[in-house]
């Protein structure tokens, strides 16, 4: 995984890659945005404690899941479990994602990376919300969506080809995920916040998700230019 010259690229010109994703979002408009900004909404309104007791707030997420991308009808493309054993496999990890309630990955200071990084492979194994073996994309996703201010979504199409992450499989995600919260939590580390005016809102509301938007507009600009 070689990333140096992407992320050099995208932290000194952050505003551009945020202008570049800002204006394809009309691709994930509808029901994406709709039940992420109900996700955002229960953060806003209620501990996480209150929320990973409340079946709404699952409901959000599982319908988030599929909206993006998640699950697909028919006998191809990715299935999700039911909603009943995937609340289930939320709630057995209770315990370890109230212990990382309020982090932030910016905020995170050197000696607790370690810490962080290993609580988060403990739920990424006990997490099961696909029917199928791959997890890392429906477990960061699911993760992000209770923790928005920690974990950064990650998917194949944005995420893993702006590392140049080719070889993924089963065998390899829980490498690959550690590797991957720890290049966020450098970008995190290099932004310069103030040249966004960054804000919370809705669709942003943490700089996990600000790189993210940031990724998505780097790939999808380079894309462009390669088309």
């Amino acid at each position: 995984m070689n990333d140096d010259r992407n992320t050099d690229e995208l932290t000194k010109n952050i505003k551009k890659f945020l202008d570049y994703a800002e204006q394809g979002q009309k691709k994930f408009g509808g029901p994406s945005k709709y039940f992420y900004s109900k996700i955002i909404g229960c953060h806003e309104n209620n501990s996480l404690k209150e929320l990973l007791d409340d079946d709404k707030f699952y409901e959000y997420i599982y319908a988030t899941l599929i909206s993006w991308g998640m699950h697909r009808m028919g006998k191809r493309g990715a299935k999700m479990r039911d909603f009943c054993p995937f609340r289930e496999s939320i709630q057995d990890c209770k315990s370890e994602l109230l212990k990382l309630d309020k982090k932030a990955l910016e905020r995170l200071m050197p000696d607790q990376i370690n810490q962080t990084q290993n609580a988060l492979l403990t739920i990424f194994h006990k997490l099961k919300i696909m029917k199928t073996n791959s997890k890392i994309v429906s477990t960061s996703k699911t993760l992000h969506f209770i923790l928005p201010e920690l974990v950064v979504p990650i998917d194949r199409e944005y995420t893993l080809r702006f590392f140049g992450e080719k070889n993924l499989t089963s065998k390899n995600e829980e490498k690959i995920f550690v590797e991957l919260f720890n290049r966020f939590y450098k970008i995190s580390q290099k932004l310069k916040l103030d040249e966004v005016n960054f804000k919370k809102s809705k669709f942003q509301p943490s700089v996990a998700k600000l790189i993210d938007n940031a990724i998505i507009g780097y790939v999808a600009e380079n894309k462009r230019r390669a088309d």
